[in-house]
């Protein structure tokens, strides 16, 4: 209650409206004079509110048409059309004219900025509308401009693990592995398998669930496999040893030196004891049968490029232990374009493995095409360069870091198709 006959005794005191009511019925000069202040600041930020609603609204709509325009973009380019002209159509069909009322509407391939800045298959659309002033154009300086921006395409060379196991998980990443590029993608026939601290930025295109357990994170998209299923353009290769021409060599190949291709019939031993750790591959397929044992330490180079290692033995006589350095370069075209590692062999068990040991510095530009076995590289794997893992399984642990920066490497793409909004 109060003692002011002026107010209602029937009306709350605590209530917005009523401390109003009682400002505008004061008597006093000094409660009159700072109601008149707050007046014009309340009307302002009440019009600034509703002003705020409509561009929250406007700028959702902008990026709704920008992810429109750039995934129609894609699909134009891979089809042939003009990509640029598809864009502004869809923007305009939603209501963004390129030029009119003040809108832009851009298209960049490839893309001016982000993550798949530069590469080719990639298109990016950023839309631009100024916002209008309702009521709030007594008290701003100006409106704002609503910006949104958009990329699409498709992986261009970008399959950077597959796993071709249709029961799965074909892929396994375990212990704090780091996948960071955006443009290296996963693709496995089955389910991927994300284990304990592992950080994936790429995208993973999956027939089977992608499962992730403690502290494992994926920020790139998640996408199931087109309904035709994974597109193995590395299927029709064998590997098999030629039956003509003579096996170089009588024994295992025990030292280091310079190798010409062919058959290698006895396999390699490469002791710690060896007294040069050094081998250089002259260009051309080498067939490795019987074994290939390596212990820690070695260097293999192909100064010229060209090479393929293909392990024509059971895994379980391959050994490469620690700390060895592949530079290998495979050919980029031929039979095995593409391809710098290849098994023939193999029981598709979980047994059945090619294990690269720890600290194993893998500066290959190819492929590993294990198609009937497991690959595991294990700790500290560093890939300097283009390099693509495809295997029965792909197993990764501790601390794997890949890169992906495939120009005319000549390694295939198993995503070739496949369209996806990626920012």
């Amino acid at each position: 209650m109060t003692d002011d006959p002026n107010v209602s005794a029937q009306a709350p005191q605590g209530t917005f409206a009523n401390r109003i009511t009682r400002l505008m019925r004061e008597q006093g000069g000094a409660a009159a004079a700072t109601f008149a202040i707050m007046l014009p600041v309340l009307i302002g930020f009440g019009a600034l509110a509703i002003d705020a609603g409509v561009w929250s609204i406007n700028s959702r709509q902008a990026q709704g048409a920008a992810d429109q325009a750039a995934y129609s973009a894609a699909i134009a380019s891979a089809a042939g059309t003009n990509a640029a002209t598809e864009a502004r159509a869809i923007a305009a069909s939603m209501g963004f004219v390129d030029g009119a009322d003040g809108v832009t509407v851009t298209v960049d391939n490839p893309p001016s900025s982000g993550v798949y800045s530069g590469v080719p298959t990639y298109w990016q659309v950023t839309i631009r509308q100024p916002q209008s002033l309702g009521l709030a154009a007594v008290f701003a300086a100006g409106a704002p401009t609503v910006v949104a921006r958009a990329v699409a395409g498709t992986g261009g060379g970008g399959s950077c693990v597959v796993g071709l196991d249709t029961v799965g998980p074909a892929i396994t990443f375990s212990n704090n592995t780091i996948f960071n590029q955006a443009q290296c993608n996963l693709y496995s026939a089955s389910g991927i398998s994300l284990l304990n601290n592992v950080q994936v930025t790429s995208s993973l295109y999956s027939a089977g669930a992608v499962t992730t357990r403690p502290n494992a994170t994926v920020t790139g998209t998640q996408q199931p496999l087109p309904s035709g299923g994974l597109n193995n353009p590395y299927e029709d290769l064998t590997g098999t040893t030629p039956t003509s021409g003579a096996c170089i060599g009588t024994q295992p190949v025990r030292n280091g030196g310079t190798l010409n291709p062919g058959k290698y019939c006895r396999g390699f031993t490469l002791g710690s004891s060896a007294v040069n750790k050094t081998i250089n591959f002259n260009p051309g397929v080498y067939y490795i049968e019987t074994q290939f044992s390596v212990a820690s330490n070695f260097t293999f180079n192909s100064p010229s490029g060209g090479v393929t290692l293909i392990f024509n033995m059971a895994p379980s006589a391959v050994s490469i232990q620690n700390f060895n350095t592949f530079n290998i370069t495979a050919p980029t075209s031929g039979t095995y374009s593409g391809v710098a590692f290849m098994s023939t062999r193999g029981n598709r068990t979980t047994s059945s493995k090619f294990t690269f040991g720890n600290g194993n510095t893998i500066a290959v530009q190819g492929a590993f095409y294990f198609p009937n076995a497991v690959l595991e590289m294990n700790n500290n794997l560093t890939a300097t360069k283009c390099t693509q893992l495809v295997a029965w399984r792909v197993l990764l642990e501790n601390n794997g870091a890949m890169k992906a920066n495939c120009p005319g490497s000549g390694i295939q793409d198993f995503g070739s198709g496949t369209i996806a909004l990626v920012e």
